[in-house]
């Protein structure tokens, strides 16, 4: 798939960071992965600038500050135990902005997971239901057009 706005080398550091912070014993059965960084391309689109260089650094970072710490880059490392780890040294860092830039990046993937519909439908969530049970009528966006076969029928 074509992103815009997301390197090559940050697709690799995104994909490895999503083993890291997604559930791990929901297994959906298609690449959910791609969904995402789809999402977070489309994020990047409307960020200022600065805000986009900053966060690739920050990506940048990440992934070769590894170096120091499991002796190869993020995106290298296999074992789960030690990105976890890794990761976790970056989440409870005394560096604000270390700290700052994995949760926001952990946010980022995390909200685009939670809203895939195969989800929901994995853990037997459908909010559109449970909204006409209580009101009497489906939301207003569930009747766009890509939900109004359902209704209609």
């Amino acid at each position: 798939m074509k992103y815009e706005n997301l390197p090559g080398w940050s697709i690799k550091v995104l994909k490895s960071l999503m083993d890291v912070v997604t559930p791990t014993k929901i297994k959906l059965d298609y690449d959910y992965k791609e969904v995402i960084l789809k999402q977070i391309d489309d994020f990047l689109f409307y960020l200022p600038w600065i805000m986009k260089v900053g966060l690739l650094f920050g990506l940048f970072l990440f992934n070769f500050a590894a170096l120091f710490y499991l002796k190869k880059p993020f995106t290298a490392c296999k074992k789960y135990k030690f990105k976890m780890n890794y990761y976790l040294r970056w989440a409870e860092s005394p560096v604000y902005l270390f700290r700052t830039m994995v949760k926001g990046i952990k946010v980022l993937i995390l909200i685009t997971y939670f809203s895939l519909r195969e989800l929901w439908e994995y853990l037997d969530y459908h909010p559109e239901e449970w909204h006409k049970e209580r009101t009497g009528e489906y939301p207003s966006y569930y009747l766009e057009e890509e939900h109004r076969e359902v209704v209609n029928e």
